[in-house]
């Protein structure tokens, strides 16, 4: 990536707060030195993804999340990413909530190990 995060792989797993960290290193550098015509949006873009992180309440030192171009095979857009998240979301308060319900929940259940990949509920 323009970043120097997303390697040949096509993916980046790492917290919100190194992707912040990179973003602030790069958009420092003079524009004639980023020898990329898409300097300004991967200078808008990483401070774009780590304030909407912040805003669905990932933690800036999640390592949950992978960043990356592609899933499936095909290129991820917004689009795609906002459904993604809004399917993990979903699943994640039906865990909650049924926890709620029944107590302490069993991994097929979505218990422990589902939810340990959902943001952390405020409250």
């Amino acid at each position: 990536s323009g970043l120097g995060l997303v390697g040949a792989s096509g993916e980046w797993r790492g917290p919100p707060s190194m992707m912040a960290s990179a973003g602030e290193v790069y958009c420092a550098k003079p524009w004639a030195a980023i020898a990329s015509r898409y300097a300004g949006h991967n200078c808008f873009g990483s401070a774009f993804i780590v304030s909407l992180l912040a805003a669905y309440h990932i933690p800036a030192d999640s390592d949950k999340l992978t960043f990356g171009r592609k899933f499936g095979g095909r290129s991820v857009e917004w689009p795609l990413g906002a459904q993604m998240f809004h399917l993990a979301e979903q699943r994640c308060s039906f865990a909650r909530e049924e926890e709620k319900q029944v107590g302490e929940l069993t991994d097929s259940q979505g218990g422990p190990a589902a939810r340990d990949n959902c943001p952390r509920a405020e409250g």
